[in-house]
C-alpha cells in the first residue's frame, strides 16, 4: 500500500485487529460525545507491561468541530484513572509531534512531563518535526487528585 493512502481493505483489516485486543496488554475505546451519542475519536493503551508497571497510551479527537470542548482531556483523564487504579501501573507514557500545540498543552495539565525529543522525525505535509515522549508517574497522578 503506498503511504498517506487508505483503504476500505486496510480500514477493514485495522478495525478487525482492534476486535482482537487483548486487554491484559492492549485496548482501544470510542470516545464519544455524551450528548449527542456521536463518536468522535478513540483512546487506547498498548504494550502494558504489569512487570514494569507501564503502558503507552494514546488519544485521536478526530472531528475538528469538536476540538477544544474537553473531550480528550476527559478520555485521558478516564484511561489514566483505570490504568493507575484497577491495573495498578506505576508510569504511563505517550509521544506526539511537536506542531501538535493543543494536544501538548492537554497532556502538561494531565501531569505529563516531556522527557524527550527525537529531533526531525515527524514529517507533516513538506514539514518536519520532533517526536516528543511525555511521562506521567502513578505519584504524581495521586498528587492531582
Amino acid at each position: 500500500m503506498c503511504a498517506g493512502v487508505t483503504t476500505r481493505r486496510w480500514c477493514a483489516g485495522r478495525l478487525d485487529a482492534r476486535l482482537r485486543q487483548d486487554p491484559r496488554s492492549e485496548a482501544t475505546f470510542t470516545v464519544e460525545d455524551l450528548a449527542d451519542g456521536c463518536p468522535i475519536g478513540m483512546a487506547d493503551y498498548r504494550g502494558l507491561d504489569p512487570f514494569a508497571g507501564q503502558a503507552t497510551v494514546g488519544i485521536v479527537i478526530g472531528e475538528q468541530d469538536r476540538w477544544g470542548g474537553g473531550y480528550g482531556s476527559e478520555a485521558l483523564r478516564l484511561l489514566l484513572g483505570h490504568l493507575f487504579g484497577a491495573c495498578r501501573l506505576r508510569r504511563v507514557e505517550l509521544e506526539t509531534w511537536s506542531g501538535n500545540e493543543r494536544a501538548i498543552r492537554a497532556f502538561r495539565r494531565a501531569g505529563f512531563v516531556e522527557e524527550g525529543r527525537r529531533r526531525a522525525s515527524v514529517r507533516v505535509g513538506a514539514e518536519w518535526y520532533d517526536s516528543v515522549l511525555f511521562g506521567l508517574l502513578q505519584e504524581e497522578w495521586a498528587a492531582q487528585e
